[in-house]
């Protein structure tokens, strides 16, 4: 399926698997901002929303090939990823491990910067600044990473004193998203402006031109910290003791958060 690639594509390329947090650091290491035309192969958590950022938001890439995500299809992923990396045009995996390893690899990551070189203010991101506002971002909940013992949710109580303190910010979320709060739902969207409906590309010039966020560990507060806006986490929480996210490594570690909130 993805053997010759880089021939169809006729361009240098970029592989990545996840999400849109993944796809902002595959595109921060240098290889994006040093290429006027680029390709991207995209195992995706969810292919249409992957699609719908790279079409709205990075327009270098010309060529794309964005598929589901065959990390857990054992039975292919090996060799789609062998294929892949060996190919003539590879350029990059950024911060995606090394046979795709991902708890021995970013278990042992000590930052992300220096071990992938990631860049904390990448190029791209100075396109999409213009004047400062002085708007306030909450992101409430993180995305499809959020699993049954670990949970990238603002707590209710949390998100209703920060609301009241940030006076009608604004809240990204979807409608599916804001279903864990749906008994407040018509509440908080009477008390925030709720972006159920801008673009991928309306959202960026929102975050990147904002005053202060507010966000659980999702794509936002990636994208806010790369746009140096100030950026106060608000930590996942956990159901089950002694649990351990390596990904934290990549994600959270050395990326310089005004402020760390606990719940």
């Amino acid at each position: 399926m993805f053997y010759g690639i880089g021939n169809k594509f006729k361009l240098p390329f970029i592989f990545s698997i996840g999400g849109i947090g993944d796809l902002l650091l595959s595109v921060s290491n240098g290889v994006y901002d040093d290429n006027n035309e680029i390709g991207l192969v995209f195992w995706a958590n969810s292919p249409v929303v992957i699609n719908d950022v790279v079409n709205d938001c990075f327009l270098k890439i010309k060529k794309k090939v964005i598929t589901k995500n065959f990390l857990y299809d054992f039975g292919k992923s090996v060799k789609y990823y062998t294929d892949i990396v060996n190919d003539e045009k590879f350029e990059t995996k950024c911060h995606i491990p090394n046979g795709m390893l991902y708890y021995s690899e970013w278990s042992r990551i000590t930052d992300v910067f220096t071990d992938y070189n990631v860049k904390r203010h990448p190029k791209w991101v100075n396109g999409w600044k213009k004047e400062k506002t002085n708007k306030t971002i909450i992101a409430p909940l993180g995305g499809s990473s959020d699993s049954d013992w670990k949970k990238k949710i603002i707590k209710k109580e949390l998100l209703f004193s920060l609301i009241e303190k940030c006076e009608h910010p604004y809240l990204i979320s979807t409608e599916k998203e804001m279903e864990f709060y749906k008994e407040d739902k018509k509440i908080i969207e009477d008390m925030c402006t709720v972006c159920y409906d801008l673009t991928f590309s309306e959202l960026f010039y929102l975050i990147i031109n904002s005053k202060l966020v507010y966000s659980v560990d999702t794509w936002v507060k990636t994208l806010s910290l790369m746009a140096n806006v100030d950026t106060i986490l608000i930590e996942s929480y956990y159901t089950k003791d002694n649990m351990f996210d390596p990904g934290d490594n990549v994600f959270l570690k050395n990326w310089g958060f005004k402020e760390r909130i606990k719940q």
